[in-house]
């Protein structure tokens, strides 16, 4: 059977039972749990959690809104992933209050975009993974905490704005990175720091910050790298790795701009490189190999 509950703001509001549930037009509560076998449908405009969210069934963001905007703390745990068994994933996600909001999931996707405005904290998975379909806004406080961020939309282009650096109060450095998916995926002009960078074949094109992209894992292109006009930095103490294809080829322009390469760690390039603007070996830098 199917249960519609129609607009309405809960408190608590725990779901239960094999029945579809489709909540209206919009819906608000504090806590969400979907237990058991229970299925729910969420409305085609928002839904509003200020509490906990858990998902232990199926949830259908359809093209919907999900908003965490609680002002207390706030862990969001259970399925939060898309398989062929049970489609829990969300569509677009926006966080918004002082509470912080931690993913407690070793998994989770967003197949539109993923918001965190000014004065948010969030909190990615303790080395869990993270798939994010369209647009990355993020001018908060983004830890990601060990684990991967890929960037994985099919069609038309993903845009990546906002703070991406800092490991102070205002943190929004990546872990490792990931691309995937045919729509071009484009950093603006704000700075980006990751550990790994990598671009998986089949990825559409990525365009680096026309600023400073900073690498402190390895570096990787098995599609199309965009330089733009800044400096990708590799700095680590430890040895780093860049493979792939890294030249300026007819087919594919996948060269570096600026190259800086900083820290006591070797430097191993795995395939021919070649740079437009300046090649600059710091003297603190470990040996270059080729």
């Amino acid at each position: 059977a199917t249960t519609m509950i129609r607009d309405s703001a809960f408190n608590t509001l725990v779901l239960t039972g094999s029945g579809l549930k489709t909540l209206g037009a919009a819906a608000s509560t504090s806590v969400l749990t979907i237990e058991n076998s229970a299925q729910l449908v969420a409305p085609s405009t928002y839904l509003s959690v200020s509490g906990n969210y858990t998902n232990n069934a199926t949830f259908s963001d359809g093209t919907g809104t999900i908003l965490f905007d609680g002002s207390s703390a706030q862990t969001i745990a259970g399925t939060l992933t898309d398989s062929t068994a049970n489609t829990s994933g969300f569509n677009n996600v926006t966080f918004l209050g002082a509470g912080t909001k931690t993913l407690s999931a070793t998994y989770a996707t967003a197949t539109g975009n993923v918001l965190i405005p000014s004065g948010v904290t969030v909190v990615w998975p303790v080395r869990g993974y993270v798939s994010i379909a369209g647009n990355f806004t993020q001018s908060g406080t983004f830890t990601s905490n060990s684990g991967t961020t890929s960037f994985s939309g099919t069609s038309g282009s993903q845009t990546l704005s906002g703070t991406f650096t800092g490991e102070g109060a205002t943190k929004g450095q990546f872990r490792d990175v990931v691309f995937l998916g045919a729509a071009t995926k484009s950093f603006g002009a704000n700075s980006a720091s990751t550990s790994n960078f990598f671009i998986e074949s089949g990825s559409g094109a990525v365009t680096a910050p026309s600023t400073l992209l900073s690498v402190s894992g390895n570096f990787r292109n098995s599609a199309t790298f965009t330089a733009n006009s800044g400096t990708v930095l590799i700095a680590s103490s430890s040895a780093q790795t860049l493979s792939g294809t890294l030249t300026t080829a007819t087919a594919n322009s996948s060269g570096f701009n600026n190259l800086n390469l900083y820290g006591s760690g070797v430097k191993v390039f795995l395939d021919n490189a070649t740079t437009t603007g300046t090649l600059l070996l710091d003297a603190t830098s470990g040996a270059l190999t080729g």
